[in-house]
């Protein structure tokens, strides 16, 4: 006699964890999506307008206002919105 295997149901299935460098991951892009967004750069340019500092200094209060580090995405996002705003 054959035997006949049950499926199980999708969620009845045993699934292999999600690694967390994958979920870290997930969550750097999205938060760079949110660091890089169009009201950051509003923020941003508020920031350029009020004070008309240097390209460094907007860097520094970049890093402050969003608790990042001065990566090379942040200040190149950051030079060239002053770059942009300054007509430069």
């Amino acid at each position: 006699m054959q035997e006949t295997k049950q499926k199980k149901p999708v969620d009845k299935v045993a699934q292999p964890p999600i690694a967390k460098s994958l979920i870290l991951c997930n969550d750097t892009i999205m938060n760079k999506a949110n660091l890089f967004s169009t009201e950051s750069l509003t923020d941003l340019q508020d920031f350029m307008f009020d004070t008309m500092l240097p390209a460094d200094d907007c860097v520094d209060w970049f890093c402050d206002r969003h608790d990042v580090n001065a990566t090379d995405e942040v200040i190149d996002f950051v030079v060239d919105a002053h770059f942009a705003f300054h007509g430069e």
